[in-house]
């Protein structure tokens, strides 16, 4: 029995997806706006078509062996809101505003 279940194990077909998201035992509210709530904090979530082309990007890393996209939850560095990102620093607030180095105002 125990060698059959193996057997199962390894002729499937279907690849094993984990997302650090789900793995985690976490407090968590989904709300309809795309934001959730985990332990106690707002969190601005990613949009589905986004989520899925991650997933799509992870399958051909995987093929290449490379290592995967993961979905985080960071901070922002402008704005201090936390966000679910795939690499970015920022949850898209600066984008809103113009900036300033030097002295000098960018768009």
């Amino acid at each position: 029995m125990f060698k059959r279940n193996l057997r199962a194990l390894f002729l499937s077909s279907e690849p094993e997806i984990v997302s650090t998201k789900e793995s985690t035992n976490n407090q968590v509210s989904e709300l309809a706006n795309g934001e959730r709530f985990e332990n106690g904090l707002r969190v601005k979530t990613l949009p589905p078509s986004v989520i899925k082309d991650i997933e799509q990007k992870n399958i051909a890393r995987r093929l290449a062996g490379l290592s995967p996209i993961h979905v985080r939850v960071r901070r922002c560095l402008t704005c201090g809101s936390m966000f679910e990102s795939a690499g970015n620093r920022t949850c898209g607030c600066s984008s809103r505003t113009a900036g300033t180095i030097a002295g000098r105002e960018i768009i």
